[in-house]
C-alpha cells in the first residue's frame, strides 16, 4: 500500500481542523458553511475507504480493529468541524458512545453499514460489529452534508425497480394461473404457452413501470381492446386482485406502496370487466324475492351477492352465502440486513465526491 495512503487520515483531519480554524481566525472572511459542507463531503469518502482498506487488508488479522479505531478517531476529529451542524454532532457522539456499551444498537446500526447477519457474529469478533456500525455513523453524516441531496425515491424504486417488479410478476402469475375464481384459460378456449405468459409479464411490466414512474412505457394495445369479448367479470377481476395483492405480500412490500399499487390496478377495471351483469354469479339464474334487513330496519336500497356457500344460519336477514368483507393480514416491513449468512468485507465507498 502506498504510505501516503497510510497518512491520508492525518492529513485529511489536519486539513479540516485547519480550514475552520482559518476561517475563524479571519474576521472579514466568516466560514462559507456551503463550501465547508462540500469540502467535507468530499474528504469523508477518503476517509472511510482508507477505514475499509484497513478492514479488507488479508494478511493483517487485526484490520477490522484497525478499522475501528481509525473510525472512532475520525469522528472524535470531525465533531468540532461540525459547529453548523449541531444535529450531526449529537449523532456523531451519541454514535461513538453506543459502538461500546449499546449492543443492539450496534447490531442495527452494522446491518445498515452493509454487515450481513451482524447478530450472528461470535462476541470475540465484536470489533467487526463496531467498525461497520461507525461506518453507518459516517455514511449518516455524510448524507447530511450532501450539496445536492439524492431525491426521495418513487414508488417504482420503493417497489425494486424492475427486478423487484418481476418477481411480483412472477408471483402473481403463479397464482392467477392456479385460480379457478379466476378462470385466466377462459374455460379453455384461450391457449397460454410459455412465450404467452412471458409476453403478458412483460406488457404488465411495462404497465405498472409507466404508471409507478418507471423507466418503461406501455408497448401493448389498449386494455379494453385486448380483453374485448372474454366476459371478464367483476367477481374475477377481484379474485385476479386478490392474487396480485398476495403477491404483494409474500414480497413484503410495504403497506402504503400495496396500497398505490392496488389503486393502479383497480383503475384498470373499467378497460377490463365487461357487461352491466358482470359480477353475478354464473349458473342457470332466478331471482329472490323478500324483505332485507339490516339491524332490524328494512334495507330500503342497497346491494347483496349470494354465493351460494351457505354459511348462514339462515335467519331473517341472511341469504345463505352472502359474501362476508374478510379482514387484511398483518403486514410485514421490509427488515434492514436481511444478508446471507456467509461474511463478507465491507466496501469500498463509491458515493458522491
Amino acid at each position: 500500500m502506498n504510505p501516503l495512503s497510510r497518512a491520508w487520515p492525518a492529513v485529511v483531519a489536519a486539513c479540516l481542523l485547519g480550514f475552520a480554524a482559518g476561517a475563524r481566525a479571519a474576521d472579514e472572511k466568516p466560514i462559507d458553511s456551503k463550501a465547508l459542507d462540500r469540502y467535507l463531503y468530499t474528504s469523508l469518502r477518503f476517509v472511510i475507504n482508507h477505514g475499509v482498506d484497513l478492514y479488507n487488508r488479508p494478511d493483517d488479522p487485526r484490520g477490522a480493529e484497525k478499522c475501528y479505531q481509525h473510525f472512532r478517531q475520525s469522528l472524535e476529529e470531525l465533531v468540532p468541524v461540525l459547529s453548523n451542524h449541531p444535529d450531526l454532532q449529537k449523532a456523531i457522539k451519541d454514535g461513538l458512545d453506543k459502538a461500546e456499551k449499546d449492543p443492539e444498537w450496534r447490531v442495527k446500526m452494522a446491518a445498515r453499514g452493509m454487515m450481513p447477519n451482524p447478530q450472528a457474529v461470535p462476541p470475540g469478533d465484536v470489533v467487526r460489529v463496531k467498525a461497520f456500525a461507525l461506518r453507518a455513523v459516517f455514511n449518516d453524516v455524510r448524507s447530511g452534508l450532501n450539496p445536492e441531496p439524492p431525491k426521495a425515491a418513487g414508488l417504482w424504486d420503493r417497489l425494486g425497480g424492475e427486478k423487484g417488479v418481476r418477481k411480483i410478476l412472477d408471483d402473481f402469475a403463479e397464482l392467477v394461473g392456479a385460480d379457478p375464481k379466476v378462470d385466466i384459460t377462459r374455460g379453455g378456449k384461450r391457449k397460454l404457452d410459455e412465450l404467452t405468459v412471458a409476453d403478458l409479464k412483460q406488457k404488465s411490466l411495462e404497465l405498472i413501470s409507466e404508471k409507478a414512474g418507471g423507466p418503461l412505457k406501455y408497448t401493448g394495445r389498449g386494455l379494453k381492446p385486448v380483453h374485448q369479448g372474454m366476459g371478464i367479470t367483476d367477481a374475477e377481476f377481484d379474485a385476479a386482485a386478490a392474487d396480485f395483492k398476495k403477491a404483494l405480500l409474500k414480497n413484503q412490500i410495504n403497506p402504503a406502496d400495496a396500497d398505490a399499487l392496488m389503486r393502479i390496478v383497480e383503475a384498470t377495471r373499467k378497460d377490463i370487466v365487461e357487461g352491466k351483469g358482470a359480477g353475478a354469479p354464473k349458473g342457470d339464474g332466478g331471482t329472490v324475492k323478500g324483505r332485507v334487513t339490516v339491524g332490524g330496519k328494512p334495507l330500503a336500497k342497497g346491494k347483496i351477492t349470494l354465493t351460494g356457500e351457505g354459511d348462514g344460519d339462515g335467519g331473517e336477514g341472511s341469504a345463505g352465502g352472502v359474501r362476508r368483507p374478510e379482514h387484511d393480514p398483518h403486514h410485514r416491513e421490509r427488515q434492514q440486513g436481511d444478508e446471507p449468512a456467509r461474511p463478507r468485507p465491507a466496501r469500498r465507498d463509491e458515493a458522491g465526491g
